[in-house]
């Protein structure tokens, strides 16, 4: 006949308790030690996307953001650059975008604008990108701006040949991925007029951001 087992000792029982809680917190450390692991592995890689000056980062909906320092308007200053030689009945305003950071910077697509009377009201044109005599329809590509650098951007309409109702005094312009307005006084010349009743000066034709004037010209030198 089989004898029952031994019921453990007092002290048996006391050694049992000691190695489960042992094996309990050593569970307790290993998980611990695998979140800490996993929240520096995130914290790498979202610093790698939003941190490295120079680079490109893309935002919601795919729009694309300039890198961190770069993004506010803080950071940029507009002015007028030299008139071109245009067509017959064009007008024609070069903009230059100069970096005051201290960073590289990387500035992508169209820029939003608006022209804005001597009441400081938007006049009422539209916004084109289709390109016209003067601005080129190619896409936008990359450019980098480097620290205290300078992008470009063309703007473009056809005069009024009856009466204006107004004339652009200011330009506001957001860049693409920067957060804010920069605003440029603009001078007599060029003369952005606005006559609603023309329909082919009302349309402003708008370059993308280029890393030299040339590239936003129709034609190529």
């Amino acid at each position: 006949m089989i004898a029952p087992p031994k019921p453990p000792t007092h002290d048996e029982l006391e050694a049992l308790i000691k190695e489960a809680r042992a094996r309990q917190l050593r569970r307790r450390l290993l998980g611990a030690a695998e979140i800490a692991i996993a929240a520096a592995i995130g914290l790498s890689v979202y610093s790698l996307f939003i941190g490295a000056p120079g680079k490109t980062a893309i935002g919601g909906r795919g729009r694309p953001q300039a890198a961190a320092g770069c993004a506010a308007a803080g950071g940029w200053r507009l002015k007028l650059g030299p008139l071109p030689s245009e067509p017959t009945g064009q007008h024609t305003a070069p903009v230059v975008v100069n970096r005051l950071g201290s960073n590289p910077c990387t500035l992508t697509g169209y820029p939003r604008i608006v022209l804005l009377g001597a009441n400081g009201d938007p006049l009422g044109f539209r916004y084109s990108h289709r390109g016209d005599l003067v601005v080129s329809a190619r896409p936008p590509r990359a450019v980098q701006v480097g620290a205290g650098g300078s992008a470009f951007l063309l703007l473009n309409k056809y005069r009024c040949d009856i009466r204006a109702v107004g004339v652009a005094r200011t330009l506001e312009v957001t860049l693409p991925g920067v957060r804010g307005r920069l605003s440029l006084r603009l001078p007599h010349y060029p003369i952005l007029d606005y006559c609603p009743a023309e329909a082919p000066s009302t349309t402003i034709t708008v370059s993308p951001i280029v890393a030299t004037l040339s590239r936003a010209a129709a034609r190529l030198p």
